[in-house]
């Protein structure tokens, strides 16, 4: 506990005394105090009961800092306590939000609301004892927003490197070549664009650094962000405070060179922190979907491997004269249960197939009154009025495609629809449109932003409307997709219809 303290006291000792030459040297406030960053990082990495030693650590630091540059003691005992309330508030809401680990973009989101909160408290002690020394004719409110936003750039820039330093943030994942040199490219960007002379004229030239940082950002993720957020911070704060780059022109006044960089500094850490937590965010989600869809292949080719017997053997079984009745029903729901559990494994391997995009489209030219004649042929139960204009209508898809198109349709229709079913065909000049027209209740409508979704179903309480796994939608739009064409849903009165639209042959 005790070291921790010493080392956190020595830390923002440094770092005070770092950013009070800065200041000096450019003659303005506090434009940039990393002190607050060092304070809230080790607070954030230390257990909550070193929490006091640490405080009081950098109290003493900061009221030993002030009283060696010769302010008045109250002013000092001030600014100590502004020092002290301020990172434990900040740390305080980072932990309790949940802030600190930077693993998506509402984390971000979260750490900048405590960068903003805390700072303003800090802020509000800190200028009784601005006030207090009279070093600073602006008035009060003024004071408490230099405060504010200096403390909050220092917490803001200062916070994720520190993290990463002490290991509660991942590494970057790509070798030490790509990340050196992301970092070479961000301090030579720096360098060059806040080490001119006097570049007044082009305030904008400061936004080049983003472009290495979002390589760094996109590229190396949260680490690459802290590195060259921290890096970049350092670099345009010295060579500000002496008169150098962008937002240290002779046109402009201190408070007005001061302003710009502050908002440089704060549009540019953001941006970087959350394209790093949206670069996670986004791989996180593809590999969680390639590893259900490895792992859907793996189980449905093991169910299908002993489903294979038990519905052939079944069959076998009912072709006998010999069973007696109530053994001839107990073989039928072996067998119809069989049927069941192979097609709903079968609809697992294609949706793993689609969204994997191992579907190979083997188009050719199909008049769709055949097609339709052969999957009618099978569904004596379901009755559908049949319209095909012209009658020789024809489409370009792939044959095994479309008849998986269209039997997941009409079972659609057949299981959720009320009669009158009808299939409409009509042949548009380029495009083909086959529509499954049905008399239901259709689509309840919080229900249709999720229609075409994998495993989505619309439930009904505590009740599944069907026992299928909600892919029959979902592979019939992919196979649509994958044959140039489309599947729409619309509601017209009280008609719903399923329109698949593929090119005509």
């Amino acid at each position: 506990m005790l070291w921790r303290a010493l080392v956190a006291g020595l830390l923002y000792l440094a770092a005070a005394r770092y950013s009070v030459l800065l200041h000096d040297l450019a003659g303005l406030g506090a434009i940039f105090w990393p002190g607050a960053g060092v304070t809230v990082t080790a607070l954030l990495v230390s257990p909550r009961r070193c929490w006091p030693a640490i405080l009081a650590a950098v109290g003493a630091a900061e009221l030993g800092n002030d009283l060696s540059l010769g302010f008045g003691l109250a002013a000092s005992l001030w600014w100590a306590l502004a020092n002290v309330v301020e990172p434990l508030v900040a740390a305080w809401l980072i932990q309790w939000w949940r802030a600190g680990d930077f693993g998506d973009v509402s984390s971000v989101v979260r750490f900048v609301g405590a960068v903003i909160a805390a700072p303003i408290v800090g802020g509000l002690i800190g200028a009784i004892g601005t006030t207090a020394a009279a070093i600073s004719e602006l008035p009060y409110a003024v004071t408490v927003g230099q405060w504010m936003i200096g403390d909050a750039l220092g917490i803001l820039t200062v916070v994720p490197f520190g993290l990463l330093v002490f290991g509660h943030l991942p590494a970057a994942r790509l070798g030490a070549v790509e990340g050196v040199l992301a970092m070479l490219a961000v301090g030579a960007t720096s360098v060059a664009v806040f080490t001119v002379p006097d570049a007044s004229n082009a305030v904008a030239s400061g936004y080049i650094v983003l472009i290495p940082m979002v390589w760094a950002a996109v590229r190396l993720q949260v680490a690459g962000a802290a590195v060259a957020l921290f890096l970049m911070a350092q670099i345009g704060n010295a060579s500000h405070a002496l008169g150098r780059g962008p937002f240290a022109g002779a046109d402009l006044t201190h408070i007005q060179s001061s302003i710009q960089l502050q908002f440089f500094f704060a549009i540019t850490g953001v941006t970087v922190l959350l394209l790093a937590c949206r670069t996670v965010e986004s791989k996180t989600f593809h590999d969680l979907a390639d590893a259900r869809a490895h792992l859907i292949a793996a189980v449905s080719h093991e169910l299908r491997t002993p489903l294979t017997p038990i519905v052939g053997f079944s069959e076998l079984l009912l072709k006998r004269q010999t069973l007696d009745p109530q053994t001839r029903q107990g073989v039928e729901v072996i067998h119809r249960n069989g049927q069941h559990l192979t097609k709903l494994v079968e609809d697992l391997l294609r949706a793993s197939r689609v969204s994997h995009g191992a579907l190979p489209v083997h188009a050719e030219a199909v008049e769709v009154a055949d097609a339709l004649d052969e999957l009618l042929l099978g569904r004596e139960g379901d009755t559908f009025e049949v319209t095909v204009r012209p009658p020789d209508a024809r489409v370009r898809v792939d044959r095994t495609h479309l008849t998986q198109i269209l039997t997941n349709l009409l079972d659609n229709a057949a299981r959720h629809g009320q009669p009158p079913l009808a299939i409409r065909v009509t042949s548009l000049g380029n495009e083909t449109r086959i529509a499954i027209a049905d008399q239901g209740d259709g689509v309840p409508d919080w229900f249709e932003p999720a229609l075409f979704d994998e495993f989505a179903q619309a439930l009904h309480g505590d009740q599944r409307p069907t026992l299928g796994l909600g892919l029959g939608l979902p592979i019939a739009r992919a196979l649509a997709i994958a044959n140039d064409g489309d599947l729409n849903h619309q509601r017209t009165g009280n008609e719903t219809q399923f329109i698949l639209r593929l090119p005509t042959a």
